[in-house]
């Protein structure tokens, strides 16, 4: 952050025969972009003035002596001041020298970057005159990761973990500045991927339930339907689980969405068969045991008298 800056002209009455005059003879330097006032000092009140389009783009002159604002460019600008007091006039010739803000790096962190993925960022820097030349001047960037004298990190890191480095910049006056960095590699992630594919079927009025799966992504997974319909009676958790009584027989297809912890998707088409309930077998039949009747038994043609027991 650049300073403010601040400056009020002053004028006086040096002893009671000498002319009313300007006291202030120099200004202190401005730095371009950064806030330049005061509040009124000097002895007695005078009203000042200076010609219109004179000062520093930025800057005004109240009547009251306060030279203000915020100058845009750098130099030096040279300019008459007038101040009046009680019928007396007094002019002053000033200059103003506007400088240049100091040299700064505007970065200081750096987004993550994944093993095996192409990685790319610039830094910053404000302030300085010319442009800027970036070097890593200590510590070590990630494999695979490089410092282009333009200031841009770029490359496919090979290695996961944290790197710490420290970067300088110069400048087109060999002004220098140098700021500590930390890139972290994550590890590369597979991409995420429902890997349930097809289900069992159910059965009318009998409970069901299976667990959708998937696999890379990161963080915990969210799951939903994506498009279609459920069987009736089933429902899909957040967490996966497909589960319920199904009511109605049928061949079901939708579409299952799953959400990572990065907002990761991933969507799967499905169907579910539905069967009807088996019909249950027939009771068994009832035994009934067969009635017996009096049989005539022959003998060589002749029918034997039954003899009565004496």
């Amino acid at each position: 952050m650049v300073a403010a800056s601040s400056f009020t002209l002053t004028a006086a009455d040096i002893g009671s025969t000498a002319p009313f005059t300007v006291t202030t003879t120099t200004l202190p330097t401005a730095t371009q972009g950064a806030a330049y006032t005061q509040a009124t000092g000097g002895t007695g009140p005078a009203t000042w003035s200076v010609p219109t389009d004179t000062l520093p783009t930025g800057m005004t002159l109240a009547s009251d002596g306060v030279l203000s604002g915020t100058p845009t460019t750098t130099g030096s600008t040279t300019f008459t001041v007038t101040a009046q007091r009680d019928g007396h006039t007094a002019t002053q010739t000033l200059t103003l020298r506007v400088a240049v803000p100091p040299l700064t790096i505007t970065t200081g962190t750096l987004p993550s970057a994944t093993v095996g993925t192409a990685y790319r960022e610039t830094l910053t820097a404000s302030g300085g005159t010319g442009s800027d030349t970036w070097q890593v001047k200590s510590g070590t960037l990630p494999k695979g990761v490089t410092l282009s004298p333009g200031g841009v990190l770029s490359g496919t890191p090979t290695t996961a973990g944290p790197a710490t480095f420290t970067v300088e910049v110069t400048d087109g006056a060999s002004a220098t500045e140098m700021q500590s960095l930390t890139l972290t590699v994550q590890a590369a992630v597979s991409p995420l991927t429902v890997t349930t594919t097809s289900l069992p079927t159910a059965t009318v009025g009998t409970a069901y339930s299976q667990t959708l799966h998937a696999s890379g992504g990161t963080g915990s997974d969210t799951w939903q339907v994506k498009s279609g319909t459920l069987p009736k009676g089933l429902t899909l958790s957040s967490g996966g689980v497909l589960s319920g009584t199904p009511t109605t027989a049928g061949k079901t297809t939708f579409t299952v969405a799953v959400t990572d912890g990065a907002s990761g998707t991933a969507t799967q088409p499905l169907t579910l068969t539905v069967q009807a309930a088996a019909t249950p077998p027939p009771p068994p039949p009832v035994w009934t045991p067969p009635v017996l009747t009096p049989e005539t038994v022959t003998v060589d043609g002749h029918t034997p008298r039954r003899s009565s027991a004496t």
